[in-house]
């Protein structure tokens, strides 16, 4: 494209298309980049003030398995927050319910199940990799492929397309010199 020139209004709004799609895409990438490292947020070591008006537990392995479970577990209501993090009534209940299910001696691994299979994979801050959360784990990875294959189909269009100048001949040439003269 030679300075000056307009941009025609095709070529416009193909800018304008590739710059929405590549600052949608950055935020997913950023996310894709986290996720499987992420862990889930951990509830703090020494609270303030409980969340839960139950009594404490007698056994402080118990309550390390407590809190960890908590930690893990995604709060429906509020759905950016641990159970032990939020403060929903909703959240209240589940930790109320979690509690319950460790002191009559259930497994950790039992009550993810439990709570997983009655509210679905979204209660799990890592959901496992089934035909239902595929799109979750494979979606971000793919559109970094698409954006990066786009970017790439681009780049190589247009290399292609970018011819070097062709060199004037001599009748060409003179005609150049002319009007240079008569303009001087």
């Amino acid at each position: 494209m030679k300075a000056g020139l307009p941009i025609g209004p095709v070529r416009r709004a193909r800018r304008t298309l590739g710059c929405l799609f590549w600052a949608a895409l950055l935020p997913c990438t950023v996310m894709a980049a986290d996720a499987p490292a992420a862990a889930p947020p951990q509830a703090p070591q020494s609270v303030a003030a409980p969340i839960d008006d139950f009594a404490p537990f007698a056994d402080a392995a118990l309550e390390a398995r407590y809190r960890g479970l908590i930690a893990k577990l995604r709060c429906l209501v509020c759905q950016n927050e641990s159970l032990a993090d939020s403060h929903a009534p909703l959240a209240a209940d589940l930790r109320r319910e979690v509690r319950g299910m460790l002191e009559s001696g259930q497994a950790d691994a039992a009550i993810l199940a439990f709570l997983s299979e009655r509210y679905g994979a979204f209660v799990l801050y890592d959901p496992p990799l089934d035909a239902h959360t595929v799109l979750l784990w494979a979606g971000p990875p793919l559109l970094l492929l698409l954006g990066a294959g786009w970017l790439f189909s681009g780049l190589t269009r247009r290399a292609q397309t970018a011819t070097p100048p062709t060199p004037l001949d001599a009748s060409a040439r003179a005609a150049v010199k002319r009007a240079l003269a008569e303009e001087n």
